[in-house]
């Protein structure tokens, strides 16, 4: 007789049956080990959902690839994607089909982050070990979201263990970190904090040039969160966050930033189907650059920036196939538009100070995702802007047709503190469909209009430490993008792979441009130095990727972007091709199921 059981050695018995009795059997425990399962609700979104331009990148992927100086980085990952493209080696920001870097809005946790690099590019800002999923929206954008005209990069961190504590670190060659997380209320709260700092001036001296050993470069965040499970009702989270980033190159120039940031989620859950998320955000910028390369043009330069959000969203599911977002938010800028003074007595910088500025930009949305039928869903969402510059401030009038310079100016208004100075109505539309042609085709398209009421003074294409965020204003109109996408996405061999197509057509109308020769370092009136102009981007995206193992991607794409603004009489036009990129990545398993080393990119 075979005797088997669950979670126990199977065993075998000899009897001879001498009369009907009872027999008892024991039998040895075992455990087994079994391949790991995930259970996902997005698992075959790339077919059946209606987002288009949009990628969630969990842990585990921004992990596999090949890490910098022992870093994983969550932005080089995106940079991987189709239609991303590094504004160059060693430079900060990124471009997002074409459009500035100034373009793209990053969040963690609600909190926005104005400046994402650290060591002028090499490194981000987000310490991958505290983040949960990092998305991207290129379009296709809900109506919840505006101020970007080219993507949304939204951060999700952890929260911490309900359960027991736990703490993890490690080292890399430049940097250590450790992450703590624990619960202060057992299955009701918990709490999270996570430290990266860098030790990395011990490899600049052991470089053979002088200029290099006396140099040094520190940078550090922090980020900290408290969850509480106030009733199956009503949850809280509350997070606070902070990056830094020293740099001193030779002596001679140095620069210094600080993120700062907290935001409080209140989300209380309504019948069970329904969700109220409200959060107050507080953030706050500051950048202080110091360039002694050239004696007689040595300056030191301070520039700050506050954001100050309340948003409100209402979801409501009236129907299984029917979602319905509503709300508002409202974001309060405070910019110091910085302050220059010469260093040393060689120096001939003249002491400037540029003075504040204030803007108000609210918003009302709605949104809806209606699936019509199995084949047909349909998205669709307006979001009504105000923005208003508020004073106090001097505002110069021009003659009209004329160029905005110190020779065409008409009058001089004042205004006074809070005063409304020029306001600016909006409104921003979105609608995206997806229908289903086959069981794993679809064919999807999507419209995206949105408006920018902020912007870098910069006129290179990386972003420089000397840059400094500006207002639209009476004499500075907002920015206005329309993108239209279509694609076509497919599951194959058993859903194994995930195939998509998306072309797209992008127009900017009010791009800002800077005059040749502008030095906005020192503009005191930025109007003079700017001008209105016109960019036009369209490309072509394929990406393919198994989701099964071995694991493959590969991406193809073209870009071509055209971009002309009139400079008085002339009119200036260029084309920027950009390259076919190919990239493959795999990761094989043996037969005992342990993972092989994954392949470098190519």
């Amino acid at each position: 007789m075979e005797v088997s059981s669950l979670n126990h050695e199977q065993k075998k018995f000899e009897l001879v049956i001498l009369s009907s009795g009872k027999l008892d059997l024991t039998l040895r425990p075992k455990a087994f080990l079994l391949n790991s399962v995930v259970v996902s609700s997005e698992r075959y979104n790339n077919v059946s959902g209606s987002q288009m331009g949009f990628e969630n990148i969990a842990v585990k992927d921004i992990k596999s690839i090949p890490m910098v100086l022992g870093e994983g980085d969550v932005l080089k990952v995106v940079q991987l994607l189709p239609g991303v493209q590094s504004v160059g080696e060693g430079s900060a920001g990124f471009n997002v089909r074409g459009s500035p870097a100034d373009q793209n809005l990053f969040y963690i946790d609600n909190i926005p982050i104005y400046n994402t690099s650290h060591f002028l590019g090499f490194f981000s800002v987000f310490n991958s070990d505290a983040i949960r999923s990092f998305s991207i929206l290129k379009s296709s954008i809900p109506a919840n979201y505006g101020g970007r005209l080219a993507s949304i990069l939204e951060v999700q961190s952890k929260t911490g263990n309900r359960k027991k504590f736990s703490a993890r670190g490690g080292i890399s060659p430049i940097t250590g970190n450790v992450m703590v997380e624990g619960p202060i209320v057992k299955e009701k709260a918990s709490y999270l904090l996570s430290y990266r700092s860098t030790y990395s001036d011990w490899v600049l001296k052991l470089i053979k040039d002088e200029n290099l050993q006396s140099s040094s470069a520190r940078f550090a965040d922090v980020l900290a969160n408290v969850s509480v499970e106030l009733n199956k009702n009503n949850q809280l989270k509350l997070l606070g966050y902070y990056s830094t980033d020293d740099t001193k190159l030779a002596g001679s120039f140095n620069y210094f930033y600080e993120n700062k940031g907290a935001s409080l989620n209140w989300r209380r859950f309504i019948k069970n189907k329904h969700s109220l998320d409200v959060d107050l955000v507080q953030y706050h910028y500051n950048s202080v650059t110091e360039d002694q390369q050239v004696e007689s043009a040595a300056y030191l330069q301070k520039n700050s920036l506050d954001h100050t959000a309340l948003n409100a969203t209402l979801t409501v599911r009236p129907a299984n196939r029917l979602t319905l977002l509503f709300g508002g938010n409202s974001n309060l800028y405070r910019l110091n538009k910085g302050s220059i003074a010469p260093i040393g007595t060689k120096s001939l910088i003249e002491g400037l100070q540029l003075g504040y500025e204030k803007g108000l930009e609210s918003a009302l949305f709605a949104h809806a995702e209606w699936q019509v039928s199995p084949a047909l869903s349909v998205h669709a969402g307006i979001r009504y802007n105000v923005f208003n510059y508020l004073g106090p401030a001097e505002i110069f009038e021009y003659e009209a047709l004329q160029v905005k310079d110190a020779n065409s100016i008409t009058d001089t208004l004042v205004y006074r503190e809070n005063e409304n100075i020029v306001t600016y109505k909006d409104p921003d539309f979105r609608v995206a469909s997806r229908f289903t042609v086959l069981p794993g085709l679809s064919l999807k398209f999507s419209y995206n209009r949105l408006h920018q009421y902020l912007f870098l003074l910069s006129n290179t294409v990386a972003l420089a430490p000397s840059d400094r965020w500006k207002l639209v204003d009476p004499n500075i109109k907002p920015m206005k993008g329309d993108q239209f996408s279509i694609g076509g996405y497919a599951n194959l061999w058993n859903n194994r792979f995930e195939v998509s197509a998306e072309t797209y057509y992008k127009k900017v109308e009010n791009q800002v441009e800077f005059r040749d020769g502008a030095n906005l370092l020192i503009s005191e009136v930025p109007e003079w130095d700017i001008l209105p102009g016109r960019l036009n981007a369209y490309g072509v995206e394929v990406m393919i990727k198994n989701t099964g193992r071995p694991e493959w991607l590969v991406e193809l794409y073209l870009l071509k972007i055209q971009c002309g603004g009139k400079q008085q009489d002339n009119r200036s036009t260029g084309e920027f091709w950009g390259t076919f990129s190919f990239q493959l990545r795999q990761t094989a398993f043996g037969k005992s199921g342990d993972q092989l080393p994954v392949y470098p990119a190519v």
